[in-house]
């Protein structure tokens, strides 16, 4: 439906990854498209109290207790992906999900991101400079980000709600296996679509939107 105004009862909230921001090519992209179709989506800095202070915890009690206002539909990219699908088990209101490349299984695979003599570092030093994607430099994060995700397992995790999922085949960050997981865990609810492309999903952002409007529209989320 893009061109018109076609204007919707829910509102929208888009997540952006870990170390990004509101300015990012796939929240820029989303922006442009909704906005196109009547809808002003909530875009919020998931840098939650700060990038350096940001664990799983703060992002999803902010997203739940600041943002969520009424009836909603969440679209997360990456990291915002699973703090989406986490609001929406606690928060009713959400009542839809598009994901993309949700990053499931961040608290097993954050051992295989960072080294053994790194992360022992980082938790001796109590921080560690991660390179931020909106900032364009490094930055520290404190090492309460790693216990935080320990905390969790996104295992088994249950959406009795529309969720849509795009997830690149050749995703070497968060791999696609994790979503077929999570989408034969829910069969009733969870459509996944696997797309010839990796984590960004840049390549595939006309065929996202495509399928994101389509599926907005069957579930009647906009007019």
């Amino acid at each position: 439906m893009q061109g018109t105004n076609s204007a919707s009862n829910f509102s929208f909230i888009y997540l952006h990854g870990f170390a990004s921001g509101p300015q990012s090519t796939k929240a820029r992209y989303f922006n442009e498209k909704l906005t196109s179709c009547g809808i002003t989506p909530a875009i919020p800095d998931m840098n939650i109290p700060s990038f350096t202070d940001m664990t799983l915890t703060s992002q999803i009690n902010h997203v739940g207790e600041k943002l969520i206002k009424d009836d909603c539909v969440m679209i997360g990219s990456s990291m915002g992906g699973l703090v989406a699908t986490l609001t929406a088990t606690r928060f009713p209101a959400v009542k839809a999900l598009i994901l993309l490349a949700p990053g499931f299984g961040i608290e097993k695979r954050w051992n295989d991101l960072v080294d053994q003599d790194k992360r022992s570092a980082w938790k001796h030093h109590g921080v560690l400079d991660v390179f931020h994607y909106a900032s364009q430099k490094n930055e520290p994060l404190s090492y309460k980000f790693v216990e935080d995700l320990e905390s969790y397992s996104t295992r088994n995790i249950q959406v009795t709600i529309p969720t849509l999922i795009l997830h690149g085949r050749n995703d070497e960050v968060v791999p696609v296996g994790e979503s077929k997981n999570f989408a034969q865990q829910n069969p009733a609810h969870v459509q996944l679509i696997e797309l010839e492309d990796g984590h960004e999903l840049i390549q595939s952002l006309p065929t996202i939107w495509s399928a994101s409007e389509k599926f907005l529209q069957e579930h009647n989320l906009i007019n």
